[in-house]
């Protein structure tokens, strides 16, 4: 773990991606106490959240699980995991009532649909989600979801109805209360840290790297 903080900042903007700051103002919206992370991998970002949320002197619970978080690596890590996971699989847990939200890092969407299973297995406080919007990371019902909840016009390809029924005994429950968006240079690949928090009714909040990221629809 002291390699890890050495290389802290080189870590930080290869594999988080966005500046400290915006970070930092997305912790800031995160009011669980017990998360629950599912296809945490290697949990360098539950680690980092944790990391944030405690600066602030807040205490933080996050239960990873992942069946082989050494899967997700890179130059920096060296197979390093940061949070043991303390499940296999999402099948696994018995009870979920000690969890009060929820973190997903989203899975390809040809890897099955544990992230909107995930999500519809309790009334979640908060559900922590990074997505690529376009299709590349998560399933289809749940980029439909987060498009019928910002009425966007991502992955408008007529599919929508094709997915209304996965999720609309939800469909009320949950709204868009912060959000980061980063477009790629080429305008394929839609970024967006989430959070979706329970009965949440007023104007999403948005954070872009800039103007053109935060217009875009």
């Amino acid at each position: 773990m002291d390699d890890f903080y050495k290389d802290f900042h080189k870590i930080f903007h290869q594999y988080i991606k966005f500046p400290k700051k915006k970070f930092r103002n997305f912790i800031k919206k995160i009011n669980g106490n017990n998360f629950l992370s599912v296809g945490s991998g290697n949990a360098i970002f539950e680690f980092m959240i944790k990391m944030f949320y405690e600066e602030n002197h807040k205490n933080i619970n996050i239960t990873c699980v992942d069946p082989d978080p050494t899967s997700y690596g890179g130059k920096y890590l060296n197979g390093q995991v940061f949070i043991e996971p303390s499940f296999n699989l999402f099948e696994d847990i018995e009870d979920f009532e000690p969890y009060d939200s929820l973190i997903l890092v989203a899975p390809h969407p040809t890897e099955g649909i544990y992230d909107f299973e995930a999500i519809k297995k309790k009334k979640w406080n908060q559900i922590i989600l990074v997505v690529e919007r376009s299709g590349s990371a998560g399933t289809q019902p749940l980029l439909h979801y987060l498009n019928y909840l910002d009425k966007t016009n991502f992955l408008y390809d007529g599919t929508a109805e094709k997915y209304k029924d996965s999720y609309k005994e939800i469909l009320y429950d949950y709204g868009i209360k912060y959000k980061i968006r980063k477009i790629s240079y080429d305008g394929e690949l839609i970024y967006e840290w989430i959070i979706l928090e329970y009965n949440y009714k007023n104007k999403v909040m948005l954070d872009c790297f800039d103007e053109d990221d935060c217009n875009y629809n």
